[in-house]
């Protein structure tokens, strides 16, 4: 795929997942350019750059959001995720928390102590990442409203507030790492989504390549596709 707005490969260590960000064993990891430049394409969608609500229904993919408030903090207004599996909200709950100064040098005192009983290079790599992210926390002086529940895939036009949506990222299980914990149909959850996004808002899925297209039809003013590796990441504009 062609980058349109991360044209230029940029050092995305710090935000590497068990670097400083904690993560779940088993999980996808998911690119940082990538999720950056599926952001950036979003807000050109929704012709927006401030006060964006993001909205995270499948939060296995727990990365993605915290990853976007230490990249573009200054454009988002509030994140609310959601997952079926406890354990997963933990650990997305544990780098929500990373998002505040006083977290994050709770995350701090921790590597600091992994270094005294291990002495590894890699977590004094760590040590240095985090410190870098704790001063961008101090100097930005931003508070977010964050949400989190649990909540089914199918049940989410129940469980979500009656609060509406600018984007919303959907990182679908591929069956490899992770799986559905139920019978699925993709094009239900789009509608069910659907419902949750502001005018001009975005859905935005990702797939692997052999799950069925998502197919133009009346409700969607737009329909477009990327494909990146076994990827395909689609784009709904409303």
């Amino acid at each position: 795929m062609q980058y349109l707005y991360v044209a230029e490969k940029e050092n995305y260590e710090k935000l590497a997942s068990w670097r400083v960000l904690y993560a779940l064993p088993g999980s996808a990891p998911f690119p940082v350019r990538l999720v950056d430049e599926i952001f950036q394409r979003c807000c050109a969608l929704i012709w927006k750059d401030r006060d964006i609500k993001l909205y995270d229904p499948c939060i296995w993919s727990w990365y993605m959001m915290t990853v976007l408030w230490f990249l573009h903090y200054e454009k988002i207004s509030a994140l609310v995720w959601s997952d079926i599996n406890d354990t997963i909200l933990m650990v997305a709950k544990k780098n929500l928390w990373l998002l505040t100064g006083a977290w994050l040098q709770s995350r701090i005192n921790e590597i600091q102590h992994m270094i005294e009983q291990f002495g590894k290079d890699s977590h004094r790599d760590a040590l240095l990442d985090a410190q870098k992210l704790l001063s961008g926390i101090t100097q930005q002086q931003h508070t977010i409203p964050i949400s989190t529940f649990v909540s089914s895939i199918s049940d989410i036009t129940k469980e979500v507030s009656d609060e509406a949506f600018d984007i919303i990222l959907f990182d679908a299980p591929y069956g490899m790492l992770t799986q559905w914990s139920e019978p699925i149909d993709l094009e239900s959850i789009c509608l069910s989504l659907w419902k949750k996004l502001t005018t001009n808002g975005v859905l935005v899925m990702v797939t692997d390549k052999k799950s069925a297209k998502i197919k133009q039809n009346s409700i969607y003013a737009k329909v477009s596709f990327l494909n990146h590796g076994k990827r395909r990441i689609t784009f709904l504009k409303k």
